[in-house]
């Protein structure tokens, strides 16, 4: 029980969407990472940034189909990102629409590096989700 009020607290949130899927990295649970992300509103968005595109639910579909084989190829090729012993703020909020905020990710390494990212982060009927990093 305590598991899903801490899922649903995460889920409420742009910030603990983007703690939620750094948590399935962590355990190598790639259907995990998949459920915090929303492929169909990451294809609508990119699809609408191309300009004159017949927006239909099929090359929709088709896209997120796409993009979620593509995410889940780029982790078996590449690995799957960790984030232990890394700790994390979240300084800034852009809201694009009450469902759409660009979140700034700041990552500080235990060797005193430091990494900055803006994500984009939708909020779709069952919480929020993460999209990709902002252009």
């Amino acid at each position: 029980m305590t598991e899903k009020i801490i899922f649903y607290l995460i889920d409420s949130t742009p910030e603990g969407a983007i703690v939620k899927i750094e948590t399935a990295f962590n355990e190598d649970n790639i259907e995990k990472a998949i459920e915090c992300k929303d492929f169909n509103k990451k294809a609508e968005l990119m699809l609408s940034r191309m300009g004159k595109i017949d927006l239909g639910n099929e090359i929709i579909k088709k896209t997120a189909e796409v993009l979620k084989l593509s995410f889940i190829k780029s982790l078996q090729e590449n690995g799957i990102p960790k984030f232990q012993n890394i700790k994390q703020s979240f300084p800034k909020r852009e809201k694009i629409n009450d469902c759409h905020i660009i979140v700034t990710e700041v990552c500080y390494y235990p060797d005193g590096g430091k990494s900055v990212q803006r994500l984009n982060t939708y909020k779709s009927h069952n919480g929020w989700k993460v999209l990709s990093p902002a252009e």
